[in-house]
């Protein structure tokens, strides 16, 4: 550790990075660091990320032991999620806070398809 950084007694750094007639600068030990110029910030050196694009989903949830109104299966229409695989998560959390999926009907299959 650097000998222009102090330990305050709640456990944050701090240092004098602007001279000691200005209010001295407190936080993590890589934010005071970084402000010392002792460190790059974390992730400095990486390309940007590229954003996710999100689709439209329709997903087809169907039942192993489907009770006499769901036999032919339930849809949840216009999930938006960035993948096949997300699409399925958020309608299987939708169909148990809906109660759909529950003990006694066997398992449940979810199919996503691009939404028209």
């Amino acid at each position: 550790m650097d000998l222009r950084i102090g330990k305050l007694a709640s456990g944050r750094f701090y240092a004098f990075s602007r001279g000691y007639d200005q209010p001295e600068f407190v936080g993590t030990l890589e934010e005071v660091e970084v402000e010392l110029g002792l460190r790059e910030p974390a992730g400095a050196g990486l390309p940007p990320r590229a954003p996710e694009v999100s689709l439209t989903w329709d997903v087809h949830l169907r039942f192993q032991s489907p009770a006499w109104g769901e036999a032919d299966g339930i849809w949840y229409r216009g999930i938006v999620a960035p993948s096949r695989s997300e699409a399925n998560k958020i309608a299987r959390k939708l169909a148990r806070n809906d109660g759909h999926i529950s003990y006694g009907k066997g398992n449940a299959f979810l199919t996503a398809h691009p939404a028209d």
